[in-house]
């Protein structure tokens, strides 16, 4: 492969969409089908821009979007309950 088809298609990795499908819990297969690239080029892009291979970025990027998920369902639930707590003073000064 000359130099720049190798760079071609390491851009075709976008860093962002990478990290977001780590956060989804993609499988290597998946994220290699995703971006058209095969399994040494993405472990190639790793170490390039990880500077470590795959299965460790993978658990990093996804703990990071798993503490974001959980994060957002303990403020929603709070929002929730707040909500559902002045409805229920609403409806309880009404009654009077």
């Amino acid at each position: 492969m000359a130099i720049g088809q190798r760079k071609q298609k390491q851009e075709l990795i976008d860093k962002t969409q990478f990290e977001k499908l780590c956060g989804l819990q993609c499988t290597e297969t998946e994220i290699e089908g995703y971006f058209g690239v095969s399994k040494d080029t993405l472990i190639r892009w790793c170490k390039e821009n990880y500077g470590t291979d795959f299965a460790t970025i993978f658990e990093q990027k996804k703990r990071k979007w798993q503490n974001s998920i959980k994060t957002f369902s303990i403020t929603t639930s709070r929002e929730k309950s707040y909500n559902g707590n002045m409805a229920r003073q609403a409806i309880s000064r009404t009654d009077r």
